[in-house]
This record gives C-alpha cells, structure tokens and sequence, in this order.
C-alpha cells in the first residue's frame, strides 16, 4: 500500500511497530510456559482471527490484570 501523506506513513509506521512489540512479548510469555517458541507468522495467523487474538490476548494480559489497571 503507497502512502501519499507524511502523516500517513509515520503512523503506520508507528502502528507496526506496535504490533511488532505486541507480538514479540507474547512470543517471549507464551515461550515462558510451554517450553517451545511459536515464530512470528504463526501468531499473526492466530491472531487474523478475532476469537485467536482474544485468546491470545487473554493468555498474555489476562482481563483481570486489565480491570485492576482501570481501577487505579
């Protein structure tokens, strides 16, 4: 996808960068419990879903820990 506008492309930019983060952090917890390291595109394709990704997203920040976060 081309960009035209600066803007544009330092936010999605920034916005991959994120996703990259997000993404290796759940690698490195998901490693952390099973002993076996999941590569990049396989949790891309678990995530593509949108019951994957909250799965997911579950299993690396659990609700309640995002719930107690509000509250303070």
């Amino acid at each position: 996808m081309q960009c035209t506008c600066g803007n544009c492309l330092t936010n999605r930019s920034g916005l991959n960068k994120i996703s990259m983060s997000l993404q290796r952090s759940m690698q490195d917890q998901l490693k952390g419990r099973n002993g076996s390291c999941h590569p990049i595109s396989t949790l891309q394709q678990m995530c593509a879903v949108p019951a994957g990704a909250i799965e997911i997203l579950n299993e690396v920040m659990p609700v309640s820990d995002l719930a107690a976060d509000f509250k303070s």
